[in-house]
């Protein structure tokens, strides 16, 4: 027999007084209540009751086994109560798993039901993947993947569609794309470089009335001092600025010497 059950019988016949007491405030039969003390004794291997005519008493080992019962199926009774407690006003942590996408729409929703249950404690988290809810004790998932072949139990809560938007400005720019071919070529064209700026000739020396020249092209890296950066006499401002691609005057001038000594 169940022993919680032979327990409880017998604690009821001790209280009461009898075994008949004891069969009314449990709803069985007298010989039901019988047979569990038997056998509750019979487990025991020691007698628990002097059973006479007109009273119960207990033995010794009764005594020490009804104070120990007693307390056993009072904390029995207070874990049932705080189970109860607990579903009348939910409390505890609740762990939840949400797409990445759907974030935006989970989480107010998420801090309206923490208002309505305050005892609740929210751990959410929200990823691209989907979880392995019972490896990553995870309680609910919202996602909105393909139902999944388990045994996790799945509802159904709305629907959505995704669109593509565009700024207004791009779509001035660019136009309207019509596939996604589209949007493909308009990122690769960002990546041409722009063509570089045309060359000129500026003289370098002139010698017997011809001149020769070297190409001057724009560049980040060339630097033309000023003529009020250039301290020494014997360069000129003219011959500097038809001349070099340097950063420094310091440089200007080492060239432009060079330059005015060569044959």
């Amino acid at each position: 027999m169940d022993r919680i059950t032979s327990m409880t019988t017998f604690t009821t016949v001790v209280a009461s007084g009898s075994f008949a007491a004891a069969a009314q405030r449990l709803n069985v039969s007298p010989a039901m209540v019988t047979n569990h003390v038997r056998a509750l004794e019979e487990r025991l291997g020691a007698r628990l009751l002097n059973r006479t005519t007109r009273k119960l008493s207990l033995t010794e080992a009764g005594k020490a086994y009804f104070d120990q019962a007693a307390l056993i199926l009072a904390q029995i009774e207070a874990a049932d109560s705080s189970i109860a407690e607990l579903q009348s006003t939910p409390r505890g942590t609740l762990r939840v798993n949400a797409a990445n996408i759907l974030q935006t729409v989970v989480v107010p929703l998420l801090a309206a039901f923490n208002a309505a249950s305050p005892e609740i404690t929210l751990d959410v988290v929200t990823t691209d993947r989907m979880p392995d809810l019972v490896e990553e004790g995870i309680d609910v998932a919202v996602r909105f993947n393909p139902e999944p072949e388990s045994s996790l139990i799945v509802r159904h809560l709305g629907s959505f569609r995704i669109i593509c938007v565009a700024a207004p400005a791009y779509l001035a720019r660019h136009g309207t794309p019509r596939e996604l071919a589209d949007l493909a070529r308009r990122c690769r064209s960002r990546a041409i470089s722009t063509p570089t700026t045309p060359t000129s000739s500026a003289p370098r020396r002139s010698t017997g009335g011809a001149s020769r020249s070297r190409p001057i092209t724009a560049s980040r890296r060339t630097c033309v001092p000023a003529a009020s950066s250039i301290s020494s006499p014997n360069i000129t401002p003219a011959t500097c600025r038809s001349s070099h691609s340097i950063r420094t005057a310091s440089t200007c001038r080492r060239r432009c010497a060079a330059s005015s000594t060569s044959p």
